[in-house]
C-alpha cells in the first residue's frame, strides 16, 4: 500500500486512489495528485504514475484523455527542471 502526504499535511491512501483514477481517468484528480505528489518529492513516482495512465488512456482509446495526460506529463517536466534551477540559483547565491 503507498502512502503520500496530502496538501494538508495528513497520510492519503494512494492504492485505492490511483485504482479509480485509472479506471475512469478523472483528470483533475490525477493534476492534482501529480502536484502533491511532487511538493512531497516523489518525482519518479509521479512519472510512473503518469505513464501508467497514459498506457491505460491509449489502450482503451481515449484520445481526450491520452493528449490531456501528454501535456500534464510535459507540465510536470517543466516542473521539475524549474525547481531544480530554483535550487541551483539558491546554491549558488550560498557560495558567493
Amino acid at each position: 500500500m503507498h502512502y503520500a502526504m496530502d496538501t494538508n499535511s495528513s497520510l492519503v491512501v494512494i492504492d485505492f486512489l490511483f485504482l479509480w483514477t485509472m479506471k475512469s481517468i478523472a483528470f483533475p484528480f490525477l493534476q492534482g495528485l501529480a502536484m502533491v505528489m511532487h511538493k512531497n518529492r516523489e518525482g519518479p513516482a509521479v512519472f510512473e504514475m503518469l505513464n501508467k495512465a497514459l498506457e491505460v488512456a491509449r489502450r482503451e482509446k481515449r484520445v481526450t484523455e491520452e493528449r490531456n495526460i501528454r501535456i500534464l506529463i510535459a507540465q510536470m517536466h517543466v516542473v521539475k527542471v524549474t525547481c531544480l534551477s530554483v535550487e541551483l540559483l539558491r546554491i549558488w547565491g550560498s557560495i558567493n
